[in-house]
């Protein structure tokens, strides 16, 4: 049955009174000031600001691992706000239609014959700590305005549905997502808009067979990464790292396009020419499918990853290299920061853009070539970067090396001049024929003819 006519359909799942069909918007019962003063001193505000403070002395809190993306940050705003899908606890609404509609349907599919404590037991076994989850994305016990069985709820079917969503062997359920479809991608690789791995493991453990939850999320890695990993070399997804240890999809998504060992922040960025400056001074670009630190420049020649630019490419490497700077250590993790610096310098024109779709290094899927131009001069502003890779280092230092030698400033200069300019070339040639024929016929007219030759009187 299709998902649309399973939305329609009622659906046997034991939600809270608060997610009853048909509501949109839900206020939680936990977000009114009074109700919490009147449930004791130990829901106020101060009573959690105190057990805070003492859990911090204490060493006992835990990592933050799924951020809100601060103000400052958000800029563009709309590149950290999901579309239409939602996972997570940040900035969320209890809601039975639209996109959550189709995961309360998902629910629905697998748990409304099993009995009614089916899906509760389902979610106390995926999320057994919901406390521990709340702290998770940031937030603290009695600030929060879900109760820990909607957090429960919530959880539960986020992960169970990104789960089912991307098994291409179970085949039990054929997802019609309609026009949520095409937001799907890019809302799931939002920073703020993450779930936990082992979320998702643990539905893996009841949903897919043994040990497939890594080949869903190879899949899956394979739908949403913007870069050509040559999977026809290999098949059976040795070049992805290990992605069930990850911690979320973003975190997947970065290790995917990074590799499992991105290299250590060694110095300051070294700027480079332009595209097209470099291919002026005999500098040849290649394209190669590989991750972004196969970033490499030997025997003259550039080699950059094959990337597919799409609608929703800046949305995603935005988020990465914020996820890069705040989440991770950017002291030590600059790859993503790093790539942009070096694709900022090479796209100084159009024409750098159009250089490097004809070598293949953009695959472009956005239509006009100024749209990619317009990306990458957008994705350039709002990224704080500090220090890049040793490699990222050298690439530049030995392409300034490559363009400054006094051969290369001499080829350069030329191809500057001339063919860059091709009225040069023509006016030079014309110069050029019209002297010699004035020459030749200045020969002809005066040194060839009788008249130059000696005269000697008869006898």
């Amino acid at each position: 049955m299709e998902i649309a006519e399973r939305a329609q359909d009622s659906v046997t799942i034991e939600l809270s009174s608060q997610m009853r069909p048909g509501n949109t918007s839900i206020e939680a019962a936990s977000t009114n000031t009074d109700d919490a003063e009147a449930q004791g001193e130990d829901h106020s505000w101060a009573s959690n600001v105190r057990s805070t403070i003492q859990n911090y002395k204490h060493g006992t809190a835990p990592e933050v691992f799924i951020r809100k993306v601060p103000n400052y940050l958000r800029v563009p705003p709309e590149q950290f706000t999901p579309m239409e899908w939602r996972f997570g606890l940040h900035d969320r609404e209890l809601r039975t239609s639209g996109a959550e509609g189709v995961k309360i349907a998902v629910a629905g599919y697998f748990f409304a014959d099993d009995g009614s404590d089916a899906w509760d037991n389902f979610c106390n076994f995926v999320v057994d700590d919901p406390v521990r989850l709340v702290r998770l994305y940031g937030l603290q016990d009695g600030f929060t305005k879900f109760s820990e069985r909607q957090v429960k709820y919530l959880l539960a079917l986020d992960a169970l549905f990104l789960v089912i969503r991307y098994d291409h062997f179970g085949g039990r359920l054929q997802l019609d997502l309609g026009w949520y479809r095409d937001c799907l991608n890019t809302d799931m690789v939002l920073l703020e808009n993450q779930v936990p791995m082992d979320l998702l493991r643990k539905v893996a453990e009841i949903m897919l067979p043994e040990d497939l939850l890594d080949t869903v999320l190879y899949f899956t890695m394979d739908w949403v990464c913007p870069l050509s990993l040559n999977t026809s070399q290999n098949p059976d997804g040795a070049h992805y790292p290990d992605l069930v240890n990850c911690s979320h999809f973003l975190d997947c998504l970065y290790r995917t396009i990074c590799g499992p060992d991105p290299p250590n922040c060694e110095g300051p960025y070294v700027h480079i020419e332009s595209a097209l400056n470099l291919t002026l001074a005999g500098i040849k670009i290649k394209a190669l499918p590989g991750t972004l630190n196969m970033v490499s420049f030997q025997g003259g020649c550039l080699s950059l990853p094959i990337i597919e630019i799409r609608d929703n490419f800046e949305t995603t490497f935005r988020n990465l290299a914020i996820y890069e700077s705040c989440s991770l250590n950017h002291e030590s993790q600059c790859t993503i920061a790093g790539y942009i610096l070096l694709l900022g310098d090479l796209i100084g024109s159009l024409d750098d853009v159009r250089l490097l779709i004809k070598h293949g290094v953009f695959i472009n899927r956005v239509g006009p070539e100024i749209a990619i131009f317009d990306m990458w001069r957008s994705l350039n502003k709002g990224i704080w970067v500090g220090n890049v890779s040793k490699s990222t280092i050298a690439v530049g230092e030995n392409l300034n090396k490559h363009c400054k030698s006094r051969k290369n400033v001499i080829i350069t200069e030329f191809s500057q001049l001339f063919c860059s300019r091709p009225w040069y070339v023509v006016s030079a040639i014309a110069v050029t024929l019209v002297t010699l024929a004035t020459l030749i016929q200045t020969y002809t007219a005066v040194i060839g003819s009788n008249k130059m030759r000696p005269h000697f009187p008869p006898g």
